[in-house]
């Protein structure tokens, strides 16, 4: 049952090793800003289906940076070796349509049977910006370890080889 922490990557990858450059990601402009995570295991035809979501909300007024972070409780949900994992980060700002899909990152295909219940912590990095007048821009960066945006405590349990490879097998007429 490994227990890992999972990186949101510069190449989109929700993968176990940071990347060596960041991404920043403009959210918006205003008072408050909510971010939300909603996970999904996604079968090989790449259907979703929604596991669990975990929201947070940053409030302006000061520059600067850094990482604030939000809990889930990831489920026991069965998979099959062939699905992966796809974290999306969505926003609402105040004032604004709720629900803005911003980013995107995800996993290999695990080889599991299960993900393990769990409480997973997301942590983000933000970069908040000061204007004046009351302007303020938020901004999302992941991808490089000084801006550490990832997931602890991301848990599943390996598929029996046997299995996994029977599964694999029956999908390609062998």
């Amino acid at each position: 049952m490994p227990v890992e922490t999972r990186y949101m990557r510069n190449d989109e990858v929700l993968g176990t090793t940071q990347t060596t450059a960041y991404d920043t990601i403009w959210i918006g402009q205003n008072s408050i800003v909510y971010f939300q995570f909603k996970v999904y295991k996604v079968d090989a035809s790449e259907v979703e289906t929604l596991i669990f979501s975990s929201s947070v909300g940053f409030r302006n007024g000061v520059n600067g940076s850094g990482i604030s972070y939000t809990t889930g409780i990831c489920p026991e949900t069965s998979l099959d070796p062939t699905d992966h994992i796809r974290v999306k980060c969505y926003i609402e700002i105040t004032d604004s349509t709720p629900d803005v899909l911003k980013q995107t990152f995800n996993t290999e295909d695990l080889g599991a049977s299960k993900l393990d219940s769990a409480t997973w912590t997301f942590y983000a990095y933000f970069f908040i910006v000061d204007y004046g007048g009351g302007s303020y821009s938020f901004n999302f960066r992941y991808g490089k370890w000084t801006t550490d945006s990832r997931i602890e405590n991301f848990s599943w349990t390996s598929a029996p080889v046997g299995i996994a490879s029977k599964r694999l097998l029956v999908g390609v007429g062998v």
